[in-house]
């Protein structure tokens, strides 16, 4: 999304709001990027109080934002934000889009499983979104079939934490579904 002069409410129920709304007929989760240039003059406060209604509605919505701008208030407040979101976000300065666009494409993370006997590998490698979860839940389960107590070895030596709330809360959802099949944990 280009962002572009003073933005208002009816930018929001004209243009955001359904361009989202379709993508999110299409996929569960999107990656948006939002570019404020030199020539976006600000919000409105109808179109600040519709972006909080949209971040609310789609709430679990987004993989990823990204956000270009050279706009200090924006590159600044934005990530205190953010720790409260359940998604990723990152802010970009103006020559930064083709890095933005590049975060947006790239795994943040990922996590790897292996079986060997009884001890099951569990391996946590860079910053972990709430979609390696989604992939790993079916190779964890897989990995824990037919077997009587797992041992589970956690290996934790390139992780580099949560990209988001979703992604904690997925974490904990996992050991969850799982806690009673694990015999010991190292």
């Amino acid at each position: 999304f280009q962002f572009r002069g003073k933005i208002t409410a009816d930018d929001y129920n004209l243009v955001l709001t359904p361009a989202l709304d379709r993508a999110l007929e299409e996929h569960d989760r999107i990656k948006a990027l939002a570019c404020l240039g030199d020539d976006f003059q600000g919000f409105s406060l109808g179109a600040a109080w519709e972006d909080t209604k949209e971040g609310l509605r789609h709430w679990d919505g987004f993989e990823r934002l990204a956000v270009v701008t050279d706009v200090a208030w924006m590159r600044h407040g934005l990530p205190a934000i953010a720790v409260a979101l359940p998604y990723p976000v990152r802010v970009f300065g103006n020559a930064e889009s083709e890095e933005a666009r590049r975060w947006l494409s790239e795994a943040l993370g990922l996590i790897q499983v292996s079986r060997d006997a009884d001890v099951v590998t569990v391996r946590l490698i860079g910053s972990l979104d709430a979609g390696a979860y989604a992939h790993a839940e079916d190779e964890i389960a897989a990995a824990f079939a037919g077997l009587d107590g797992v041992r589970l070895l956690l290996e934790l030596s390139a992780f580099d934490g949560w990209a988001g709330l979703a992604a904690l809360s997925r974490h904990l959802g996992l050991i969850r579904n799982h806690q009673r099949a694990i015999r010991r944990v190292a």
